[in-house]
C-alpha cells in the first residue's frame, strides 16, 4: 500500500460547496490557565473553524511542523441533516426555533474529496512528535483511516479509541444487531 494513492469515484477537487463557511474563533486561556503555568498565550490556543481555513491561517503564521496536537471533529457521513433547536422565551412559551445546523449527506466519493485536503493540511502542521486525533463513528472511521494511512504512512498509526456505551447489563441485542 505504501507509495500507492487511494482512488475513488470523484477523487478530485474538494467539494467546498458542501460545507458552510465558518469563521475561525480563537479562545485564549485566562490568567489562571497558561499564563500561570508560564506558557505563552500564543502556544495555548483552541481554534474552532473549518480545518482547511484553520490550517491555512496557522501555516501563514509560520506554524508548519510545530503543532503538538490536532483534534478534528468532521462530519460522520451519517446521511442526515442535523438541526439546531432553540426554545423561545416570552408570550409564546413552548415554541421552538429549529434550523439546519449542517447537512451530512455527502456520498462516499464527495466525503473523501472534502476530507482529504483538510487532513493533509492539518497533518502538515504537526511537529515530528505531534499527534492527530480524529473523532468519528463507525460510518466513516474506516474510510478516514485509509486516508490517514496514505497521508502519514501506515506505521504512524498509534491507536484507536472506541467508546463503549453503558447499556443495561441484562439487556440483550435485537435479533438483527450486535449489542451496543
Amino acid at each position: 500500500w505504501k507509495g500507492r494513492e487511494a482512488s475513488w469515484r470523484g477523487n478530485g477537487d474538494a467539494n467546498e460547496a458542501a460545507l458552510p463557511e465558518i469563521a475561525i474563533d480563537e479562545i485564549l486561556p485566562g490568567a489562571s490557565g497558561a499564563e500561570a503555568s508560564g506558557a505563552s498565550r500564543s502556544s495555548c490556543r483552541l481554534i474552532r473553524g473549518d480545518a482547511l481555513d484553520v490550517a491555512r491561517a496557522l501555516a501563514c503564521e509560520g506554524l508548519a511542523e510545530t503543532v503538538d496536537l490536532v483534534y478534528l471533529d468532521p462530519p460522520f457521513a451519517s446521511d442526515r441533516s442535523w438541526a439546531l433547536e432553540a426554545r423561545l422565551d416570552g408570550p409564546a412559551d413552548g415554541r421552538v426555533n429549529r434550523h439546519v445546523a449542517y447537512d451530512d449527506k455527502l456520498e462516499t466519493p464527495a466525503y473523501l474529496d472534502m476530507l482529504a485536503p483538510r487532513l493533509e493540511a492539518m497533518t502538515a502542521l504537526l511537529a515530528p512528535t505531534g499527534t492527530i486525533w480524529v473523532h468519528l463513528d463507525w460510518r466513516s472511521a474506516y474510510l478516514v483511516r485509509v486516508l490517514l494511512d496514505e497521508i502519514l504512512g501506515r506505521e504512524a498509526f498509534l491507536n484507536e479509541i472506541v467508546w463503549r456505551r453503558a447499556p443495561h447489563l441484562g439487556r440483550q441485542a435485537a435479533s438483527q444487531q450486535f449489542g451496543r
